[in-house]
């Protein structure tokens, strides 16, 4: 037992350095792929809240859209047109909102709608959904 380590009272408990950094190495790992997912589950979220909204916009514009006379002047065929100010909707979508009509074919009597709404992400890119529906002379 002469020369032991127990003799010289160097045995210790506890870790070594290199426990404690690979440990700690892991931890940096398993963290920043927590942080990268929870990043990209609130984007997604956003995403989707905007996408959301704009479809409940673009209904409410399309049922107001629906409710003009068939002759109205701001259903004249046309594409690419803002949203008239006469139209209710949600102001954040306003400034990029665009609508399309065009003539139904072959029948003349029905128009077919576009709407076009845009919002912008947290990414930096643009989404866009659109909406189309026809209306119809034969309901008004």
């Amino acid at each position: 037992m002469f020369g032991s380590e127990k003799d010289f009272g160097l045995v210790r408990g506890g870790f070594t350095l290199i426990e404690v950094v690979v440990s700690s190495v892991l931890l940096l790992v398993v963290l920043a792929a927590l942080t990268h997912s929870l990043s990209y589950v609130r984007r997604t979220a956003y995403s989707m809240e905007k996408r959301l909204a704009c479809i409940h916009t673009g209904r409410g514009v399309m049922e107001q859209f629906r409710a003009m006379p068939f002759n109205d002047s701001r259903l004249a065929i046309a594409g690419n047109k803002r949203i008239p100010e006469s139209i209710t909707m949600d102001e954040e979508f306003r400034e990029e909102a665009r609508y399309t009509v065009t003539r139904g074919v072959p029948i003349n009597d029905i128009k077919i709608i576009t709407v076009e709404l845009k919002w912008a992400e947290l990414t930096g890119g643009q989404g866009t959904v659109s909406l189309t529906t026809k209306h119809s002379r034969v309901l008004h």
